[in-house]
């Protein structure tokens, strides 16, 4: 037994950091994994992009919880709204309007000093 450690220490030893670093590396990418983990952003999507729905959806992993939004046809505001949406969760907002051939939709979203803005032009 002591002439196989004595013959074999290299290879144990390398077999032994291997799965060491692959345990370490398997739990800091599950942390990475998680939306929430550390990072503070929010995303802000059209539900279908390609259709001539105007529903949008935000996606909040920040601190902040309150989110004022407005929508534009052209350079004209045409709703606006407020909402609350805690730290991991997605809202859909929707949005019927009507007369919307060949019109450049704005929808604005504003959270504390950041402001995100999306566009969509309606053809038929």
């Amino acid at each position: 037994m002591y002439t196989f450690l004595k013959k074999n220490i290299i290879i144990l030893s390398l077999g032994i950091f291997m799965l060491s670093s692959l345990f370490y590396l398997a739990l800091i990418e599950r942390k990475q994994q998680d939306p929430n983990y550390g990072k503070d952003w929010w995303a802000l999507y059209f539900e279908n992009p390609k259709s001539n729905s105007l529903d949008f959806t935000i996606e909040n992993h920040s601190g902040v919880e309150s989110f004022q939004w407005e929508v534009y046809l052209e350079k004209s505001k045409t709703y606006e709204g407020n909402s609350e949406l805690p730290k991991g969760e997605t809202k859909t907002i929707p949005v019927s309007a009507t007369d919307l051939a060949d019109k450049k939709v704005t929808v604005k979203v504003f959270s504390g000093e950041k402001t995100q803005e999306i566009y969509k032009i309606i053809t038929n």
